[in-house]
């Protein structure tokens, strides 16, 4: 959708610039997408596993998924998760954060 758009924003430099910038890293971000949301399932298919039947938002691997990708924008349940299992979530969270946020 976003690439049937760009005929039209050649009629300006800027955004003529901008949309050949777009095209040369395509593969770049295409691979980042890959990996970052590689590492979302694993982490999501974690937290289900380990909080899935305590915690509503890990419920499922598609939930945990998404939460694990609601937590890359600050949204980790860090007291909620500690408190089903306090062993496992410190080093969780830590991992997560390392692996996440790079």
């Amino acid at each position: 959708m976003v690439l049937g758009i760009t005929p039209y924003l050649r009629f300006s430099m800027t955004l003529s610039a901008v949309t050949s910038v777009i095209r040369l890293a395509k593969s770049k971000v295409v691979n980042y997408l890959a990996i970052f949301l590689i590492i979302m399932f694993g982490f999501g298919t974690a937290g289900f596993i380990i909080y899935g039947d305590k915690i509503p938002a890990y419920g499922s691997i598609f939930r945990g998924s998404l939460e694990m990708i609601l937590a890359t924008l600050g949204g980790i349940q860090y007291t909620e998760m500690k408190a089903v299992n306090g062993w496992i979530t410190p080093f969780f969270a830590f991992s997560y954060l390392i692996f996440a946020n790079t």
